[in-house]
């Protein structure tokens, strides 16, 4: 069986590197011209760029400090970690990654929002993140097995089907409906 780790490599058809669509996000992806957010006040601790699209952290050892890499240099070690030969390939497999994970968080935001009858520009400063939390820790317990198919999977509708199940099979809603009432501060064991 084939862990997450070893899924990251790519996967050659017809002598190419596979590249998925990319998912459609409403949340979290590209804004309506295809700008990811830039962080103006950031330098990227591998090119020293300043004014970056995160695209993954590290800490420093000695001091602590979470040092940000661009999303261009951490696409590029991407690609030589898992022996992509193709860079745009590498990409889009470390986008899709996220992307499947978003687009969870995504659905499990609009079946809540249906409960509240609101939409996502009424979400409160801190309850996408909250909502965020719940989803890592629901998506931490599916089987690699699980979430390897759910990333490889080419059709975006077949795809929000497979996570919508995965909602209604966990009872999602109603522990998010408490969750989300919660206070993490009293409980965070959670």
């Amino acid at each position: 069986m084939q862990t997450l780790q070893e899924s990251f490599k790519p996967v050659i058809t017809a002598g190419k590197e596979q590249i998925l669509p990319q998912l459609k996000l409403e949340y979290f992806g590209p804004d309506e011209s295809g700008n990811k957010p830039i962080q103006e006040d950031l330098v990227c601790t591998v090119c020293n760029t300043l004014g970056i699209s995160v695209g993954s952290a590290t800490m420093d050892p000695v001091s602590g400090e979470i040092k940000p890499i661009c999303e261009d240099c951490e696409n590029k070690a991407f690609a030589k970690r898992y022996e992509y030969k193709d860079l745009i390939a590498a990409i889009n497999r470390r986008r899709r990654i996220y992307d499947t994970h978003y687009l969870f968080v995504e659905l499990l935001a609009k079946d809540y929002e249906k409960l509240g009858e609101f939409t996502k520009d009424d979400w409160e400063d801190g309850e996408l993140e909250k909502l965020f939390l719940y989803a890592q820790k629901i998506w931490s317990k599916l089987p690699e097995s699980e979430v390897i198919k759910l990333e490889m999977e080419p059709d975006q509708g077949k795809l929000e089907n497979k996570l919508k199940e995965i909602i209604e099979s966990k009872n999602c809603m109603v522990a998010l409906t408490v969750f989300m009432a919660m206070d993490l501060d009293e409980n965070p064991e959670f």
